[in-house]
């Protein structure tokens, strides 16, 4: 799981925005015209006008997007030949105080972040051994927001729809019983199928996903062996980890309502998916993991460069 920051960029986007559009509208007026008033001490700028309004405002959108300070051309026109010593000093009043600054240069990188984050890419650390051994824990994936659709930040409406997650997909979701919390998993039902787990063998709508067993393995925190096997779901291959010791959670013949999603983690015995808390809306959907972009061992910063650029998708 990890936890949603979305919420608390997009409110420093808009609380940096609401100081920026403030200082612009407001005290850019007041530093413009105590400059004027000391300009006049070393150059004749009464013949100075302001722009026409249309001009002053595209000027002024620009420097809040890019995060720039104060700069007047028609007033810098007036000052031909002024030492530049002398223009810095007086240019001083033009800057803003500390929060004006800071939020007029914050805006534009936390727009761009804001932006990356709703609706390209979302990164994701992996905290758990639910989708071992496809995923492992401290895997950092690269997840794809715009493979399901674009949805409004800080909303779960989508306004332009692509794809369905189909069976296979490993995907990143809201957590249905906290949906502050993000879990990945695999899809192994998408809306209509009939899902059944019997002895640790998956079904789809009456068809066996095939298990071949790869290896015998022994889990850190298991003292008992798991085997590795390779499986077929509905034309998609992965690898599972089945502990023949554990208890089967079986279930049989349940159906995937329409607009929900059944997951399942690859750790078949050790995966708190839809078997415990139920269906994932169409709405908690964050986004498809397309690749693992860094992987490290979880408490320390040793990296694994084999696992770098392993892609996910099939």
């Amino acid at each position: 799981m990890d936890f949603n920051v979305e919420p608390y960029l997009v409110a420093l986007l808009i609380l940096s925005a609401v100081f920026a559009i403030i200082d612009l509208a407001h005290f850019s007026k007041i530093r413009r015209a105590r400059y004027l008033e000391e300009l006049k001490d070393v150059a004749d700028v009464s013949g100075v006008q302001p722009l026409p309004r249309k001009k002053r405002f595209t000027r002024s959108l620009r420097r809040f997007i890019l995060g720039q300070l104060d700069s007047y051309p028609e007033i810098d026109n007036a000052l031909v030949g002024v030492s530049e010593l002398v223009l810095e000093k007086y240019r001083t009043l033009l800057r803003p105080n500390f929060l004006f600054d800071y939020s007029r240069s914050l805006f534009p990188v936390f727009l761009i972040v804001v932006v990356i984050r709703s609706f390209i890419f979302e990164p994701y650390l992996v905290p758990t051994g639910s989708l071992e051994p496809t995923v492992l824990p401290g895997d950092f994936l690269l997840v794809s927001k715009f493979s399901y659709g674009l949805r409004v930040p800080l909303t779960r409406h989508t306004f332009y729809h692509v794809n369905e997650p189909e069976r296979g997909d490993i995907v990143v979701f809201r957590y249905p019983p906290n949906p502050s919390i993000n879990y990945v998993k695999r899809v192994v039902g998408v809306p209509g199928d009939h899902v059944s787990y019997i002895s640790k063998v998956l079904y789809i709508n009456g068809k066996e996903a095939k298990q071949r067993e790869i290896s015998t393995k022994r889990e850190p925190l298991v003292y008992s062996s798991v085997k590795e096997y390779s499986e077929d779901l509905a034309g998609v291959t992965h690898d599972i980890l089945i502990n023949r010791y554990d208890q089967s959670l079986d279930f049989k013949n349940v159906v995937v309502p329409e607009g929900y999603y059944f997951m399942m983690g690859d750790n078949r015995d050790n995966s708190l998916d839809s078997r415990f808390w139920g269906f994932v809306p169409e709405k908690d959907l964050v986004g498809k993991a397309d690749l693992i972009w860094l992987s490290k061992t979880p408490g320390k910063w040793d990296i694994r460069w084999s696992r770098m650029g392993t892609r996910l998708d099939k």
